[in-house]
């Protein structure tokens, strides 16, 4: 969201791909100094975190003067990715922690309530960014642990150390899962329209995104239906066959999984008798147990499955190709539907 902010403050269109060339009324520099301002804020942050761990002044500037000679970072600093923020947000925790532990003698003051939440407020931002950012939050829950066992051992009262957890749940648990949940609320809120990236999402969630298809599709599929089909197994994509052929094997018509909409994901499913008109006769829902035939929209190939080769990748596994006609007869055509749990709409 925060390159997406440059790009709209940029004059861009907050829909718009990232990919390919700027629209010629684009301020691409605008977004690179956004972007920029992160890997700027690492020097400062690096001196400040060696003050905090009471090193000597000159120790701060050749810290601070390292990371502003470093060349990665000065790379990718011109570059529009969030990897730039995700630093400068790992180094504010770092930072945070550092002024926070100067103020453990004197808790409860508002440097010390200060320091610990703006370490919160830094872990929920780093985890908002990318989920490696969870390595600092790892970092500083160890440091957390480890402080409290020490007040533990030390033999401090109960109620202190009650007191000290309490506030380290707030400031560093609650704090940064707010702001997470808070980001996402507001990525919902923003990308509330049907895109052609959802189709990696599921159904239930697709269904809800204004312009989206399935909002208006019934739940009963009827035979003659125009269906996409979504693999079970996270991230293997929508069942998807085009004019290509395997380079082995039985070198019929290819079936993959493609996770983009696309209209060669689209099949109809008919029965394995012809006799039903799917245009002007009487719609015959699709029930558990039917044997169906599955025909390629575009390419008019019926999925079809046999178990004289092996599937290329899995080789364990018989191949799967689109081959044949509707009106031929072949019960390698044939698939049967099996429920395994079904949703109500």
């Amino acid at each position: 969201m925060l390159i997406s902010l440059a790009r709209l403050a940029a004059g861009g269109n907050r829909t718009a791909e990232p990919k390919g060339n700027y629209p010629p009324n684009f301020n691409y520099t605008f977004t690179r100094c956004f972007t920029a301002l992160f890997g700027i804020g690492l020097a400062p942050l690096a001196y400040l975190t060696c003050f905090h761990l009471n090193m000597q002044r000159k120790a701060c500037f050749l810290a601070g003067l390292l990371v502003i000679a470093d060349n990665a970072l000065c790379v990718m600093s011109r570059f529009t990715l969030l990897d730039t923020p995700l630093l400068f947000f790992t180094a504010a925790a770092l930072c945070s922690i550092a002024g926070f532990q100067n103020t453990r003698h004197c808790a409860f003051t508002p440097a010390w309530w200060r320091w610990l939440l703006l370490t919160g407020a830094s872990l929920g931002l780093v985890a908002s960014s990318k989920w490696i950012g969870l390595f600092a939050v790892a970092l500083v829950g160890l440091y957390t642990v480890e402080e409290l066992f020490n007040m533990y051992t030390d033999l401090a009262p109960v109620y202190a150390v009650v007191r000290h957890f309490a506030a380290r749940v707030a400031a560093l648990i609650v704090l940064p899962l707010a702001i997470y949940l808070a980001c996402f609320k507001a990525h919902f809120m923003i990308l509330s329209h049907s895109g052609p990236g959802d189709a990696t999402m599921p159904p239930a969630f697709q269904v809800r995104l204004h312009g989206s298809k399935l909002s208006h599709q019934p739940f009963t599929v009827m035979y003659g239906s125009v269906l996409d089909l979504r693999s079970m197994h996270p991230g293997s994509g929508l069942l998807h066959s085009h004019a290509h052929n395997y380079p082995d094997g039985s070198q019929q018509q290819q079936i993959t999984g493609y996770s983009h909409k696309d209209s060669n994901n689209n099949w109809v499913i008919m029965r394995v008798s012809n006799e039903l008109n799917y245009t002007s006769g009487p719609l015959l829902s699709v029930k558990n147990g039917d044997s169906v035939r599955l025909m390629h929209k575009k390419t008019l190939a019926m999925l079809h499955s046999h178990n004289a080769h092996m599937a290329p990748v899995t080789t364990r596994d018989y191949e799967v190709t689109a081959y044949g006609k509707s009106e031929w007869n072949d019960t390698n055509n044939e698939w049967r539907i099996e429920v395994y749990k079904e949703d109500s709409p």
